[in-house]
């Protein structure tokens, strides 16, 4: 008996054994894929801005991290230039052949703008600035600047991360372009902190956007897209426009990793464009019927 049960234990500890190299190996394989996703996102940003151009933000620049030449108040209705502005300075600071190239004042000056626009959390009436257009144009200059935040910044890159999952954790208006969106605006913050469960909620719920259904927001059966249909459906090429560029960056940066999504999503995207948008396109120009809501052709009103 005694011979037996030292046998059973060397059979668990072998075992204990191999579970903890498997899980050592699931997360080193899950750490390259965030490098590799972390790459692709860097690479997607980067860009070589004009030492005119750089200058000409720099000299807008408050010690506050304000720009003078804006009113922060929430009755402005859309401030995204100055995360435009300050997604320069980021551009800049990393662009190997910039002059301001890992420029220790620009870097500070960076720090100081992103701190004063957190802090500030302009929110306009639109609750579309807020949800979605600050976070995905944010998340170019955050990305770029990820590293040199986490080595030197840790409150204001967690209070960050906070300000991009912010409007995605409210789980409001996540159908159709605009749930495919705020994935967008939150995707850099959890692919920065490496957190494997949030990428897997977001392909998750990417996946469930690349299905045909019946509800008025997204593919519908005839492979044309839907959006704003409570009164009735509305075919929407601006919107699905929207989503496509969504969903397809999203499959950009995570394909071949942990969180890919599956063969099926890359069949129905592929009948959407063949079946639907390749219809209503000709020369360069686009069936108005597609426009949505309120179109209309009486001259002076706008086609919203």
């Amino acid at each position: 008996m005694w011979g037996l049960n030292q046998s059973a234990m060397k059979v668990k500890k072998v075992l204990a054994c191999l579970v903890a190299l498997f899980c050592l190996s699931l997360q080193s394989s899950y750490a390259d894929d965030f490098d590799i996703i972390t790459q692709r996102l860097f690479d997607d940003a980067i860009y070589n801005p004009s030492k005119s151009e750089v200058d000409a933000v720099r000299s807008l620049l408050n010690d506050n991290g304000s720009f003078s030449d804006f009113n922060y108040s929430n009755s402005t209705p859309d401030l995204t230039e100055h995360l435009e502005r300050i997604f320069t300075l980021a551009a800049a600071y990393q662009s190997s052949g910039n002059v301001y190239y890992h420029n220790a004042t620009v870097k500070t000056q960076y720090f100081s703008s992103l701190q004063f626009w957190v802090n500030t959390n302009h929110t306009p009436d639109n609750w579309w600035f807020r949800e979605i257009g600050y976070p995905k144009t944010l998340g170019l200059s955050f990305i770029l600047m990820s590293a040199e935040l986490k080595a030197e910044k840790t409150a204001l890159l967690t209070s960050t991360v906070s300000y991009l999952r912010f409007a995605y954790l409210n789980n409001l208006n996540m159908e159709g372009a605009n749930g495919a969106d705020k994935i967008a605006g939150a995707f850099p913050s959890s692919v920065v902190m490496k957190n494997t469960a949030e990428l897997n909620k977001y392909t998750s719920q990417i996946t469930s956007l690349i299905v045909v259904q019946n509800k008025g927001e997204g593919i519908e059966p005839d492979y044309l897209f839907a959006a704003h249909s409570i009164d009735g459906r509305q075919v929407y090429g601006s919107y699905c426009t929207e989503y496509m560029q969504s969903i397809l960056n999203y499959i950009r940066f995570v394909k071949g990793t942990f969180c890919d999504v599956p063969a099926s999503a890359y069949t129905i995207l592929e009948d959407l464009t063949i079946e639907g948008i390749q219809w209503y396109m000709y020369k360069n120009h686009i069936d108005p019927n597609q426009t949505g809501r309120k179109t209309s052709t009486i001259k002076g009103i706008d086609v919203i």
